[in-house]
């Protein structure tokens, strides 16, 4: 079970009742039940609709320790890679970088 679909069941509502209280479609909480990455404005808006329902959950909740854990590695090995400057989109544009 996907951790969208945990969090849903947790809170008790349909696919339908959070697609409109998060601002999605029917069809895209099911993608998310189905393992589509749920974008972090999504996950915003479910952290805030559980918050409103008296529920507590976090990004960790939402994208579970693993994932978490794997996009900040991404983030910290693009840190280095440019010299400890953030910037948008580095790790998606290899062709660009010289060795």
């Amino acid at each position: 079970m996907n951790q969208f679909q945990i969090i849903r069941e947790r809170l008790g509502v349909t696919q339908a009742a959070i697609a409109d209280a998060i601002g999605v479609t029917q069809g895209n909480v099911s993608h998310y039940e189905k393992g589509q990455t749920v974008p972090p404005d999504v996950a915003r808006r479910l952290i805030e609709y559980a918050e409103k329902l008296g529920h507590a959950i976090t990004f960790n909740d939402v994208y579970g320790m693993d994932q978490v854990a794997h996009h900040e590695s991404i983030e910290e090995a693009t840190r280095k890679r440019n010299g400890g400057i953030r910037t948008h989109g580095d790790h998606h544009d290899r062709d660009n970088i010289s060795k």
